[in-house]
């Protein structure tokens, strides 16, 4: 994706190097393959652009095509009888383009071949997300495993109602009965007469017709591409390989200027002098200027931006800036366990925890977190006075209007953006304000008007960049008696991840912040009669932001592994164990994706057999109930190797089996590397972390072998993107306890990287 400033300056060829673009890499990979001849020309990459089947669009769904048929905001139909999809929601990576025009097509019947998928612009109006907003308050974003949920009958009743319209226009075309028509695979047939015709040749008759106001959807029996195997390959996947995807780094409108920041190395930290004598030096650099985040540098292209920003010479007033090491924060965060607390769940008699019977007790320690996308931040935009247009991906396009509109003095009316594909996310591209967006407002507002600004961000500066997920503390305590849990209390302190109000006015907790920084305590899925659960808020000058799975990837982990431990103590098998304490309406699904994943692993106990053991660990998240069984050896060291994962999903009704299956991997993949290596370090404030060698992930020859069940379900469906990733590290540390190793109480496993 990009060169870091590491690479790019220790390269003897750094010049050379520092043009190459994802393309040209491509390209010369071609070579050997023998795809390619030569790197393509820019003017060619364009062209091959407006030939992709996915793209972004910061125009109107009926400029999609020249001539057409628009009945909605999602659905425009070409005379050449291609299908352009408006998908709502940022594809990065999780296949949600693939999603949403699947849903359309379905009911529109229109043959895949045909279906194109486009990003919608920044639009409240049409293209908020119910789930993650009120009609008082809407919100156009991405995010919390929402996408398809909210757009299953949504997309479904834009295609149904771009369907009746173009039976209306052939009924009247043929002088036959609407009723007498069928659609099939993009054409509609009059099967009395066997005429038939593809959709473009009724466009024009369609676009002078009404919608129906309602519509019958199909039912699921009649299904032939949701949930069908292999009948809707990704859209994205091609354009992605040969290079036709446009991301924001690949944008060159108007030759902007690259901007990089020199910020303040420790979070607070404040501009107090620079000089910039030697920065201006350095040719191609265009400017060099104080801005509300730092000193930026303006060049004519990345390497000589990233070699003069390196010259600049300045002076930081730390005075208010974070000033402490992990382990001082650490302090911090266990401390608060001891305050008084918000109750965010209780139940029966909380005070028996302190009862007769067998004392079980945990505390669990979680690092602060970067997402480390594979494409860092970036983002283009143009200020000609009076209106602003940017185009960057997007988690949450509308609110970024604001910010922007904030920061040149004009209402979010006068900001245009495009949202293009991201490079992966995880989370990162919601944007809370004071980050990447507000950072390119600032640079481009500093050049003036009429010269576009392309920011860029570093490897070094996305790892130190901050936004993190927060660091966490658990501390736990149950009481057993007669071989059954029966009190339990479990405290948690964590930063709000995003500036949103933490209690109502009447003092309680909201919703949104259990959702956010305690999910799943208020609401265990086990049969315990006495419980009380305690939220102890952080505030510090650390920013952070929701990382994928959010919350209940810590408390996912400390639930799994402290009632495993529990579980041991009683003497049961952890399988069994659970299928008898599951309780609540979530019980049925819970057992049922435990039952199979059970038989997927031929679950004996668990017990080590020629060296390698297994955990089980069940997290339902955002409305999906995952199962996973992990089967580990010892590695140097003692370090978990693990070599099998087991899967099972129940997400409701699967759009396409294929993307869900591809979640679950990447989930495993992520939450694996993230559990055993993940941990942000800072030195007296100064974060230490900077690249994926001192922040590594899980490597290829680290993955293991992964086998996933789906649940047929007809259920409305729930979210996939996330709910794979808190069941992974749970489940290794409970095949741990069976090798003898005690289940880790600070993560990440593997403590030094």
């Amino acid at each position: 994706m990009m060169l870091d400033d590491t690479d790019v300056l220790r390269n003897n060829d750094a010049r050379r190097i520092g043009k190459l673009s994802r393309r040209d890499m491509l390209a010369l990979m071609g070579l050997f393959v023998g795809a390619f001849a030569l790197a393509a020309p820019r003017r060619a990459w364009a062209a091959a652009a407006a030939t992709a089947r996915t793209g972004s669009t910061g125009i109107a769904p009926t400029a999609l095509t020249a001539k057409g048929f628009t009945p909605n905001a999602f659905v425009s139909i070409g005379r050449d009888g291609l299908v352009h999809v408006v998908c709502k929601h940022l594809e990065m990576g999780q296949g949600v383009a693939t999603g949403l025009a699947t849903l359309v097509a379905e009911e529109l019947d229109a043959d895949w071949q045909q279906v194109r998928v486009w990003l919608a612009p920044a639009d409240i109006e049409h293209f908020s997300n119910p789930m993650l907003s009120s009609p008082e308050s809407p919100l156009q974003a991405t995010g919390g495993s929402s996408s398809i949920a909210n757009s299953f009958v949504l997309m479904r009743e834009a295609g149904a109602k771009a369907r009746a319209v173009l039976l209306q226009a052939a009924a009247t075309a043929w002088a036959v009965p609407a009723q007498a028509l069928r659609t099939e695979r993009g054409q509609i047939v009059h099967a009395a007469s066997g005429r038939r015709s593809g959709f473009g040749e009724f466009v024009d008759a369609a676009a002078k017709l009404a919608p129906p106001s309602t519509v019958m959807l199909k039912s699921p029996s009649q299904f032939r591409l949701i949930g069908v195997e292999g009948a809707t390959p990704r859209l994205d996947i091609d354009d992605k390989t040969s290079g036709r995807a446009i991301f924001s780094l690949d944008i060159d409108e108007g030759e902007p200027l690259v901007a990089v920041l020199l910020r303040s190395p420790r979070f607070g930290g404040k501009l107090k002098s620079f000089d910039a004598a030697k920065a201006r030096e350095v040719r191609d650099v265009v400017e060099v200027k104080e801005v509300p985040g730092g000193v930026v540098v303006y060049a004519k292209s990345t390497y000589p931006a990233i070699k003069a920003r390196r010259l600049v010479q300045a002076t930081w007033d730390d005075s208010e800036a974070e000033s402490r090491g992990n382990e001082e924060l650490y302090a911090e965060f266990v401390g608060a366990l001891d305050d008084v607390g918000l109750d965010v769940g209780r139940r029966g008699d909380p005070s028996r925890v302190a009862g007769p019977g067998q004392r079980v007790q945990a505390q669990v320690l979680f690092p602060y977190l970067a997402h480390a996308p594979m494409e860092p931040l970036n983002g283009w935009m143009l200020w000609d006075g009076h209106s602003v247009r940017c185009r960057f991906a997007a988690q949450q396009p509308t609110t970024d209007l604001i910010e922007i509109g904030k920061v040149f003095g004009v209402p979010p009316s006068a900001v245009s953006q495009t949202v293009v594909m991201a490079g992966g996310s995880f989370g990162r591209r919601i944007d809370t304000g004071g980050d990447m967006v507000g950072e390119l407002a600032q640079v481009c507002k500093a050049m003036g008007p009429g010269r576009p600004i392309k920011l860029v961000w570093t490897r070094e500066d996305d790892i130190q960049g901050g936004f993190y997920r927060p660091m966490v503390a658990h501390r736990w305590q149950a009481v057993i008696e007669n071989r059954k849990i029966v009190a339990l209390e479990a405290h948690v302190s964590t930063q709000m991840p995003l500036p949103l109000p933490i209690t109502d006015p009447g003092g309680k907790v909201t919703p949104v912040a259990v959702e956010l920084m305690a999910a799943g305590m208020e609401d265990l899925p086990y049969d315990v009669p006495n419980v009380r659960c305690v939220l102890h808020p952080i505030t510090n000058r650390i920013p952070v932001a929701t990382l994928r799975s959010v919350a209940n990837m810590h408390t996912g982990y400390v639930t799994e592994t402290f009632f495993d431990h529990c579980f041991e103590l009683i003497g049961d098998d952890p399988v069994a164990a659970r299928l008898k304490l599951f309780a609540g309406k979530d019980a049925p699904r819970l057992r049922q994706v435990t039952q199979l994943v059970a038989e997927m692993a031929d679950w004996r106990g668990g017990q080590p057999r020629q060296g390698r053991a297994m955990g089980v660990a069940v997290v339902k998240s955002f409305g999906t109930y995952v199962a996973q069984i992990a089967e580990v050896s010892l590695g140097k060291g003692g370090e978990p190797v693990v070599h099998r994962v087991w899967c099972t999903v129940d997400c409701g009704q699967v759009v396409n089996p294929d993307i869900v299956r591809q979640q679950m991997e990447g989930s495993i993949g992520f939450g694996l590397g993230v559990a055993m290596y993940g941990e942000i370090k800072f030195n007296k404030g100064v974060r230490i972390s900077r690249n994926f060698f001192d922040y590594r992930s899980l490597r290829i020859h680290e993955m293991p072998a992964v086998s996933v069940r789906l649940v047929r379900s007809d259920a409305p469906p729930s979210g996939v993107g996330e709910p794979g990733v808190p069941p992974i590290a749970p489940a290794v540390a409970n095949a741990l306890a069976r090798l003898g190793k005690p289940r880790p109480l600070r993560l990440p496993f593997v403590q030094g990287v």
